[in-house]
């Protein structure tokens, strides 16, 4: 995990001091052996905090950075030029975004439909943005869990690319695409 705060060099001293700053964060993609953007949860650019403080609080946000060494949260520093005070904000992760998701394709958490693949619709992108039902145990094939239980086994082999469906534990899609 990786955040970087950035914040405008026309707003950082007296007298030209204004709300600026903000926070990104990125996650480390192996197999692209390269860092990507965190998804948020709430807006499309991943960048959620500084708004809200700039606008609610009139802050130079994100002068000082910390993450939790395990990655669950972040300590986000700035300075409200109102009061005439500094703050510390903590965030969970894992309330603003998608921390472990390694979808490429962003707007695929947002399209509000299933997107029944991996990685989104697996525990660690919620399950697509919770737009996918949680996967059940096919009857009849231990070990097998889906989020459509009907696709396996009707007699299409329909979404050979589905890692879910087509396992070994899911007899390749009940039997539909060997």
């Amino acid at each position: 995990l990786l955040s970087v705060s950035s914040i405008d060099p026309d707003c950082d001293a007296f007298p030209s001091l204004c709300a600026t700053g903000q926070v990104e964060l990125y996650l480390f993609d192996p197999s692209e052996n390269d860092f990507m953007g965190m998804i948020s949860k709430y807006s499309s650019e991943g960048i959620v905090f500084p708004k809200r403080e700039q606008d609610i609080l009139n802050s130079v946000y994100g002068a000082g950075v910390s993450l939790r060494g395990d990655g669950s949260s972040i300590s986000i520093g700035g300075y409200n030029l109102k009061d005439n005070k500094g703050f510390v904000r903590v965030y969970q992760l894992d309330e603003w975004f998608y921390p472990r998701c390694p979808a490429k394709d962003r707007q695929k958490l947002r399209n509000n439909l299933c997107d029944d693949e991996f990685p989104y619709n697996s525990e660690l992108c919620e399950f697509d943005s919770e737009h996918c039902p949680l996967p059940k145990q096919v009857p009849g094939l231990p070990g097998c869990f889906v989020s459509y239980t009907n696709k396996t086994g009707d007699g299409e082999c329909t979404i050979l690319n589905l890692e879910m469906y087509n396992t070994s534990e899911c007899k390749f899609e009940g039997g539909d695409c060997l």
